[in-house]
């Protein structure tokens, strides 16, 4: 019997899914440029300093820069920069997973998570977590049990179809699944 291609590769396991997931989490992420620099920039040039000066005083916007003066900035640069709600967590999780769901179809089934402004994407047939903060990667959530790196940053859990989420400043966020640009 002649071979058809793909179709007689067996299905993947759990394990073959998360290795496969680490690979393009670990190639888009530095393939690409995903960082904060152009709102640190608007920020930076809001406030009028130079980058001298930021490197030097770190916590200078704060003093400089307030929330008003930027809800009321109306220019064509502050509404691509912030208006949108969407930065490198959005638009990384969406990265991997075209790519994921294009290269693999039928492998993976990926829901957006909006965890308080941060977003995120997770796999609900194999649990594997896509999150720009990870610092180790893709990661697989167990359901019901924290996950974290070396025990210290932020900490994810899935239980019942809920995503939480806690940050490194103690702050907890949950969400049920929705649109990865959904507020």
């Amino acid at each position: 019997m002649a071979s058809t291609g793909w179709q007689d590769i067996p299905p993947l396991n759990q394990n073959d899914l998360h290795v496969i997931a680490q690979s393009i989490w670990k190639e888009i992420f530095h393939k690409n440029a995903y960082t904060n620099f152009p709102q640190i920039e608007y920020l930076k040039d809001k406030a009028g300093v130079s980058w001298c000066d930021l490197l030097q005083k770190p916590k200078l916007l704060s003093t400089l820069v307030t929330n008003d003066a930027i809800l009321q900035d109306t220019s064509f640069r502050n509404v691509l920069t912030w208006a949108r709600s969407t930065g490198r967590c959005t638009s990384f999780a969406v990265a991997v997973v075209r790519y994921l769901e294009e290269y693999y179809p039928g492998a993976y089934d990926f829901k957006y998570y909006d965890l308080g402004g941060h977003r995120v994407a997770r796999c609900a047939r194999s649990g594997i977590l896509i999150d720009s903060s990870s610092k180790e990667g893709a990661i697989r959530l167990v359901d019901g049990e924290w996950s974290t790196f070396e025990n210290e940053g932020p900490r994810w859990k899935w239980k019942d179809g809920i995503s939480k989420f806690e940050g490194t400043d103690g702050k907890m966020a949950s969400s049920t699944p929705g649109a990865p640009f959904q507020k």
